[in-house]
């Protein structure tokens, strides 16, 4: 009688195969549900805002432009009363609610309704104050999406032409906060880019001064009152502590009573 062991063998690894491949399709399935879940979530609370300058006409202090994001933001939090503020990047398609947590972990893997998704949210960093009028540096989280959602678009600005043109919109309670580039780098979770509380002004315009020599692009500045810093992961094989991180210097402030230059 002839020895059955080797098919019985190779029967055995294309069941674990097959079995193996179906894990795999449920799983990329049930991941690829979960993107549409996020994207179609937060694509329901993107800002309606009107088209136009953002100089004032004569008779309005505040540009209709910036007056609609206000108001838009206000709508937001009357129906999701968690939300701190709301991050505005027209020039690398960046519009998402801004959450703050009681750690750093929770809206990794939760949405700003609480429901759990791999998307997460961008949130706040749960140690900074969430007033960019007081916080030195504002410290902003978000994922580096494979289907280009979230902070996927901040690898956007390692091109020059890109990085220079750009400018943050952060709307909150307190109004409209506008940010220009200061600094983007490739580093890790060594580096103290996460730095959000200074002895005095010395040591902020030390940091300040720390973050631009880092950037892949040179930039003259002086020194803001506050920045704005936004974080998230490269995704580089083999290096998972690896940051794509950007700085921006406030450089205007709209309120309900006008507008002020920093």
């Amino acid at each position: 009688m002839k020895n059955k062991s080797p098919f019985r063998l190779q029967y055995a690894i294309l069941a674990i195969c097959a079995v193996v491949f179906v894990v795999c399709a449920i799983l990329l399935v049930k991941t690829l549900n979960g993107y549409s879940r996020a994207n179609s979530f937060y694509g329901d609370i993107t800002l309606d805002m009107q088209t136009g300058e953002d100089e004032p006409s004569e008779d309005e202090e505040i540009p209709v432009r910036i007056r609609s994001l206000m108001e838009s933001y206000r709508d937001i939090k009357k129906e999701y009363p968690n939300v701190v503020g709301y991050i505005h990047i027209p020039a690398i398609s960046i519009s998402y609610p801004v959450v703050q947590g009681t750690d750093n972990t929770y809206y990794t893997t939760h949405l700003i309704s609480g429901e759990e998704n791999r998307s997460g949210s961008i949130f706040l960093d749960f140690c900074v104050d969430p007033s960019p009028s007081r916080a030195k540096n504002l410290i902003l989280y978000g994922h580096n999406m494979n289907d280009k959602s979230m902070f996927h678009p901040i690898r956007e600005l390692f091109t020059e032409e890109t990085f220079r043109k750009t400018q943050v919109e952060y709307i909150c309670d307190e109004g409209v906060f506008i940010y220009e580039s200061l600094s983007i780098c490739l580093t890790d979770i060594e580096d103290p880019y996460y730095a959000y509380s200074f002895s005095d002004d010395a040591a902020f315009a030390t940091f300040v001064q720390e973050r631009a020599a880092k950037s892949r692009f040179p930039v003259e500045y002086e020194t803001p009152s506050n920045l704005i810093t936004l974080v998230t992961c490269s995704n580089a094989a083999g290096k998972p502590d690896q940051r794509l991180v950007y700085h921006a210097s406030l450089v205007k402030i709209y309120t309900d009573f006008g507008e002020s230059y920093e």
